[in-house]
This record gives C-alpha cells, structure tokens and sequence, in this order.
C-alpha cells in the first residue's frame, strides 16, 4: 500500500521531464536549418573572395616609342652623319602581362631586337586610399638583359659631288657606296641582372558586371645602372591596362 502511494508522484515527475524534453526539442528545431545556411553578408563575401584574382596586360608608351625607334634603326641612312651620335638604344616592352591576387601583383615582359634581349619583372602592391578608384603602388624590379654583340648598321656614302639648285633636285655625279658603321655602347656583353624599384599612381573603373577592369598608370622607375642607351632611370605611361577578374 505505501508503494501505490508513491505511484502518482512518480507518474507526475516523468510526465514532467517528457515535457521539458519536448519543449527543448521544439525549440531546438526551427533554428538548425538556420545555422547552415548562410547570411546575405557571408554570401557577399564569398562573391568578393571569387573575384579577388586578376589576369591581363599593359600597354606602355615608352615600349610603343622603343618599337618606332627600332623599326627605322633598321633602315639604311644616307650621307655622312657624326658616327658618335649614333646609339644602340636598349629595347623596351610594349606589353607587359599581369597576374594579381587581391592587393598583390606580379608583372613581367620581354622583348628583343637585333642583338639583345631584355625582360622585366615586377612584384608590387596596390594600396587604395579613394575606394578602389585611385590607387598607388610599389615595389622591387629584376632587369635581366642578354647583349649578343655589337652591331652594324649600313650608311650610305655619296662619292661625288651635289648637282641641282632647287629643293628637291639635289643629284649626286658619283656613286654612293655602302659602308658598315659599328655600333658600341657600354653595356657589357652577355648576360646581366640589374635590381631596381619602381612607384607611381593610377586610376580603374570595371564593367560588365564587375568583370573586366580598365586602368591607366604613370610610373616612376630607378634601376641600379648607368648605362647608355638603357633605361635605368625614368617614368612611363602604362596608356591601357584590361584585366580580368577571376
């Protein structure tokens, strides 16, 4: 008799502990699925993380002008010009292909003329004070050139006297005869690495969605050299940069 007693109590606890157990269920449920997934903030940031990595080129002024200069170095002159005043100018890129990842970029080129080959390596940082419109940057330079030999170029020498009076009429009464003008510069033979640095400011905007990005940069160059002919110190104009993001 004293256990049935007992008994209703008994009954009374358990029924009050399934209670707590369901109400802690129920509470718990709603907020599981909320736990995987992901908030709009989270969401935005994985698109950003999507699209930190860049890929594209530059276009340089200077590496335009280098071309010129080359292409009617090329061509046979006439007369007899102040042979000292002739220089080997160093080639200098046209473009310079690019990879970055968020604010860190690497950047090299290559080019060749005649007789030597010259490439350039960059590894800089982008800092952004205006909200990824105007941006600065910096960083270390590699030059790495291969000079071949010295080489010739052909000048064309009159042999006789200039007949005509009018502009436009000049003749010559002999023969003009080729001859082989040596080209020397201070740069050393074969291969060399020269270090330098490099500074300057630029502005971008994107399009398409975000995806491709334009820029346009001026900068300032010192490298390690003294050389004739090549550019160890100065400034360029990187005219158009597209990139895209990744």
């Amino acid at each position: 008799m004293r256990n049935l007693f007992f008994l209703p109590r008994i009954v009374s606890h358990e029924r009050l502990l399934f209670g707590v157990i369901v109400l802690a269920v129920t509470m718990l449920l709603p907020t599981a699925p909320a736990a995987a997934q992901d908030t709009p903030a989270e969401q935005g940031r994985g698109i950003e993380r999507d699209k930190k990595l860049r890929v594209g080129v530059y276009l340089s002024r200077t590496g335009l002008q280098s071309g010129v200069y080359t292409f009617f170095a090329a061509v046979p002159f006439y007369g007899d010009p102040d042979i000292e005043n002739i220089e080997d100018i160093a080639p200098y890129p046209f473009r310079f292909f690019s990879i970055r990842y968020n604010k860190y970029q690497a950047i090299w080129s290559s080019v060749s003329d005649r007789n030597e080959h010259v490439k350039r390596f960059y590894v800089r940082y982008n800092y952004y004070p205006l909200k990824k419109v105007v941006y600065i940057f910096g960083g270390p330079i590699i030059l790495h050139f291969n000079r071949k030999f010295s080489h010739n170029v052909t000048n064309y020498v009159y042999t006789g006297d200039i007949t005509g009076d009018l502009p436009g009429e000049e003749r010559c009464d002999g023969e003009t005869i080729p001859v082989s003008v040596e080209i020397k510069t201070d740069r050393p033979d074969g291969k060399s690495i020269i270090p330098g640095i490099n500074a300057g400011f630029g502005v971008e905007y994107t399009l398409l969605f975000d995806t491709i990005v334009i820029s346009h940069e001026i900068e300032f160059y010192q490298l390690a050299c003294k050389f004739k002919g090549l550019t160890c110190k100065g400034s360029d104009f990187k005219f158009l940069g597209l990139h895209l993001k990744i």
